[in-house]
């Protein structure tokens, strides 16, 4: 992988005399954080240490002219190099741009910058799991304008869905998922509309049973800048969001019982405020709940996140942000309560 990385460098480096712009970029992150975790299912108390690479730490470039532009973004993934983007686009007319490849969907949003490595050791959390909308990095064909972005995505891949399902089978995807989102406002105050459907079919092996499995789901994005003082949030609400792709804590599944579909409705929000208190930091806390509720179970699965962090730059290329946080698994469909993490360290950013 790493020659093909040095072999993009090479060709971005080689075409200035041709493009209008060109440019490599990367940013390096490190977490060092200790962990504890008390009151679990297994009874077991646990405190460790993460003091690794944070897996959103990348390197990438892109490319333009006034027709046709590049990119490309590599990464430190968890089972090694990862290719986070790779996509060309097209200008068409003078609002519109259309994009080929992988790149972030149109439901991605990033209100909360809480950076521990809390959700798998995955690094700048961002609350994204306990509240937040994260359908991360696929392939696609998007038309953009400045405000409005409609997707054609690659359907998500759940290789575990058989056993979430209980039965076996193969499952048919015959179209795209759809993403549509629409921005209204300005950078000091803004609302995003957006909502995204998928559909596919389980063949069950034994019986040829076919069951429909629906995803979508519905929110919106909210932000104020008040100058020194911001608001950020988000609200949302969807069914079946694990078949459907989205980044989440807790079992967010439907189920398949006696025949009949058990569809899983999700509901997640996050609140953030932040203020500049000098030149060079930022105070910032944030809190990120989300719900899962699925026919006849015991209880809805619950979780609840928040964190405290001054995000203080020694220089534009040199960021340090130390945060203290907790997660709170509450309880989950069973009625069993899953315990609560509580942590605290620092993130170490070098951007260039």
């Amino acid at each position: 992988m790493f020659k093909y990385i040095v072999i993009l460098q090479i060709i971005l480096l080689s075409v200035p005399c041709m493009a209008n712009e060109t440019k490599l970029y990367g940013s390096v992150r490190l977490g060092t954080f200790y962990m504890t975790e008390r009151d679990n299912p297994a009874g077991k108390d646990k405190d460790y240490t993460v003091w690794e690479l944070m897996n959103n730490s990348r390197i990438g470039g892109t490319y333009s002219n006034p027709e046709i532009g590049a990119g490309f973004e590599v990464g430190n993934g968890h089972d090694g190099v990862q290719i986070r983007k790779l996509f060309g686009t097209y200008r068409i007319g003078e609002t519109a741009t259309l994009l080929i490849g992988k790149d972030y969907t149109p439901l991605n949003y990033f209100p909360s910058n809480q950076v521990a490595p809390i959700y798998e050791n995955e690094g700048d959390s961002g609350l994204k799991p306990y509240g937040g909308i994260y359908n991360g990095f696929k392939s696609m064909i998007q038309i953009s304008t400045d405000r409005l972005k409609l997707a054609f995505i690659e359907p998500a891949t759940v290789s575990e869905t058989q056993l979430k399902y209980g039965l076996t089978g193969e499952i048919e995807r015959t179209a795209p998922k759809v993403e549509l989102s629409y921005h209204i406002g300005s950078e000091a105050r803004y609302l995003d509309a957006y909502t995204g459907y998928q559909a596919y079919r389980i063949v069950e092996d034994v019986t040829d049973v076919e069951y429909d499995i629906n995803s979508w789901v519905l929110g919106l994005n909210v932000g104020v800048n008040f100058g020194q003082v911001y608001i950020l949030g988000n609200a949302y609400s969807g069914q079946n969001i694990n078949p459907y792709g989205l980044w989440a804590e807790g079992d967010d599944s439907p189920r398949i019982i006696s025949g009949e579909i058990y569809d899983c409705t999700t509901d997640g929000y996050i609140l953030v405020l932040g203020a500049h208190i000098t030149q060079k930091a930022i105070a910032e806390t944030g809190l990120g709940y989300i719900v899962h509720d699925v026919s006849g179970a015991v209880e809805n699965d619950e979780t609840l996140s928040g964190y405290l962090n001054i995000q203080y730059e020694v220089n534009r290329f040199f960021h340090i942000v130390p945060e203290i946080g907790f997660v709170d698994y509450m309880t989950d469909n069973a009625g069993t309560d899953e315990g609560k993490k509580y942590y605290f360290g620092t993130k170490w950013e070098i951007d260039f």
